[in-house]
């Protein structure tokens, strides 16, 4: 376990060194991302306001869908406990003033939100 969380580390290190020392790979990903959430932000949607059921039926009746429903909220609860990682990790990045450790933690934190993200949409389901 401790190798493969050793390997982990060095390709992100890697793939943070890779990125933060090309330019024009660096540019052109700060213009994706900031297209990014111009789009988003300027997409239309109806939002109505109605009666939502917050307690959503079962996937499944029986013992294979309480399974179902412990795993998915559990994956949910992890989800959420790893953006709170990487806040951590963010935090001590900006405090040391180190761009590597401001990265990592961004990325703990958006992996941690798919996590989180994945686990409630499936309990919703």
């Amino acid at each position: 376990m401790k190798k493969i969380l050793t390997q982990a580390e060095s390709a992100v290190t890697m793939i943070t060194n890779l990125l933060l020392s090309n330019k024009k790979c660096h540019t052109m990903t700060m213009v994706a991302l900031l297209l990014g959430f111009v789009v988003a932000a300027l997409y239309p949607m109806t939002i109505y306001a109605s009666g939502v059921d917050f307690n959503p039926p079962p996937v499944a009746d029986g013992l294979f869908g309480q399974l179902a429903n412990w795993t998915f909220e559990w994956v949910a609860v992890v989800g959420t406990i790893v953006v709170g990682v990487g806040a951590i990790f963010f935090g001590l990045g900006w405090v040391q003033q180190d761009a590597s450790g401001k990265v990592l933690g961004l990325r703990i934190m958006v992996g941690g939100g798919i996590v989180a993200g994945v686990g409630m949409g499936i309990t919703i389901m």
